[in-house]
């Protein structure tokens, strides 16, 4: 079937249970009330004779054997470390060792000679002429160094609309904005709303990890009057077909992974329908805290490392600019993309194909060329994930994704 949901009739006693109003807690492998099982360790309550120190008796450690076990013992110990000493590769080892240390010290006592550095000379050892350790001199700053242009910078424009975003918020018990009384219509550009919808999409029939997080968002869904769509391959393709241009067709069937396909569906479904895409190794962990907005909602990393939007959810109105741009950028890159013999796409990163980063950067260009417009919304990730959570928040990471089959992996190889 190209369109499937996971229902109560589907799954039932494997569904997660939800608690209040909705929202499960999240499962963490072991209840949070039964202790971890102490296990005692019987060698740190016997005598430890192998830390005694040097010219202790023995006696101290075992008075049944007195002096004559503490000679047996040194004598045992010296002997190991004679056999020890008498290796061949041993020798070796401590020649190496010992080579450079000793041409070294050589080479230093020579030149403390001939320049005089002696401690009678009035020289520090170990020290230059102005105090400060040998061979490690004042560096020179070579010109323009420190100049580079920070990760920040490059994503001006979304973090402006993330810090408007958020200066309408208000802030939760634990410090997180909360945008749940926003009014999107006061605040940002008019338009319609964006459906109550949950879309996502698996290629093929879900292994039992995958479905579990389906279930999850079927039941918050079920809870909060939202819609939730699951799109195999053979119904993203039908979708496909029937809403936008034949060319997107045919990039949708040479893909050749299938995190390929879900990032060409997922913006060509919110640009021609609109609602909230959610990856399938993402669940809803409570429901979505906010009124449907009116104009695109980003997530932003907020890190000294990322900055820039994911696409792991996407939020939009039908027809909107914001979206058209996105396929704008993944349109030219797929058009000018190597192909193989047989017509499909040459491996290559998927993040600069039409993964998160073509997304980021053409969120970035479209909302400076609005500068100063709230035409769409940008939270940080650390709050998106407050409601919308990755899998090993849930239950644990999937097994795909253990097994080294990620994409990430398997569409750069």
């Amino acid at each position: 079937m190209s369109i499937f949901k996971w229902g109560r009739r589907d799954r039932g006693a494997d569904r997660p249970s939800a608690e209040g109003a909705g929202a499960p807690a999240p499962a963490t492998g072991r209840a949070a009330t039964e202790p971890w099982p102490v296990t005692r360790d019987e060698r740190a309550e016997e005598p430890r004779t192998w830390h005694r120190p040097k010219g202790e008796a023995a006696a101290t450690d075992n008075p049944d054997g007195g002096a004559a076990e503490a000679g047996v013992d040194d004598a045992g110990r010296a002997g190991a470390k004679r056999r020890k000493a008498n290796r061949p590769n041993a020798r070796r080892a401590g020649a190496k060792r010992a080579g450079p240390k000793r041409a070294a010290a050589e080479r230093g006592e020579a030149g403390r000679a001939s320049a005089g550095d002696t401690p009678a000379g009035g020289a520090r050892s170990g020290r230059d002429a102005e105090g400060g350790p040998r061979g490690k001199g004042k560096k020179r700053k070579r010109k323009g160094a420190g100049k580079a242009e920070s990760p920040a910078s490059r994503w001006a424009n979304t973090d402006a609309a993330r810090q408007y975003t958020m200066g309408l918020a208000a802030l939760d018990a634990k410090g997180l904005p909360d945008i749940t009384r926003l009014d999107w219509a006061a605040h940002f550009a008019a338009g319609s709303e964006t459906p109550r919808r949950v879309v996502q999409f698996w290629d093929r029939s879900p292994p039992d990890e995958i479905r579990r997080l389906f279930d999850q968002v079927e039941l918050i869904c079920r809870k909060t009057g939202y819609e939730h769509v699951v799109y195999d391959l053979e119904g993203a393709r039908a979708r496909i077909a029937a809403m936008a241009d034949p060319v997107w067709l045919k990039h949708f069937d040479d893909a050749f992974h299938p995190s390929m396909q879900a990032d060409i569906f997922r913006v060509l479904e919110l640009y021609h329908h609109g609602g909230t895409y959610v990856d399938a190794d993402m669940t809803l962990v409570r429901p979505i805290p906010y009124a449907p907005p009116t104009v695109p909602l980003f997530a932003q990393w907020v890190s000294e490392t990322r900055q820039n939007v994911a696409n792991w959810f996407l939020s939009s109105p039908p027809n909107h600019p914001a979206f058209a741009a996105i396929l704008q950028r993944i349109g030219e890159n797929l058009a000018t993309a190597k192909r193989e013999a047989d017509g499909s796409f040459v491996k290559s990163n998927l993040l600069k194909l039409t993964g998160p980063a073509i997304v980021a950067r053409a969120v970035e260009d479209y909302l400076g060329q609005h500068r100063g417009e709230p035409v769409a919304a940008v939270m940080p990730v650390k709050w998106c994930h407050s409601f919308v959570a990755p899998a090993r928040a849930f239950t644990h990471a999937p097994q795909y994704k253990r097994e080294g089959l990620h994409w990430r992996r398997e569409a750069t190889s």
